[in-house]
């Protein structure tokens, strides 16, 4: 585990379409968990075992996932780690809010 939080970004955004994801650094340092060319949906048992790797530091308690485009496999496969790999029920992640202009807290899940 962590101490400080992580912002763990599934996939970097295109440096052709870069976005703004100071609002998502307020929340902890940002993480790329895929690049932004990697074929998560062409590749995706070499992309479950990356993300297994790359997930093991997750801090449930501290950290969030930010999906902000690209390979919307690259979002299933992360929670999935997350929920079955790692048994986490609740994941927290960071959503765009139009209204306010920035990265706002959500969760989904639930202790049993």
């Amino acid at each position: 585990m962590t101490n400080s939080a992580i912002v763990w970004v599934v996939q970097r955004p295109h440096p052709r379409r870069p976005l703004d994801l100071s609002t998502a650094e307020n929340f902890g340092e940002l993480k790329y968990l895929f690049d932004f060319i990697d074929g998560v949906s062409t590749s995706p048992d070499k992309s479950y075992l990356h993300a297994v790797n790359a997930l093991r530091d997750f801090d449930e308690d501290t950290d969030y996932l930010l999906d902000c485009g690209g390979d919307k496999m690259a979002l299933g496969v992360a929670v999935h780690v997350l929920a079955f790999e790692y048994d986490i029920p609740i994941i927290k992640f960071l959503r765009w809010d139009r209204i306010q202009q920035s990265y706002l807290a959500s969760h989904i899940g639930e202790k049993e």
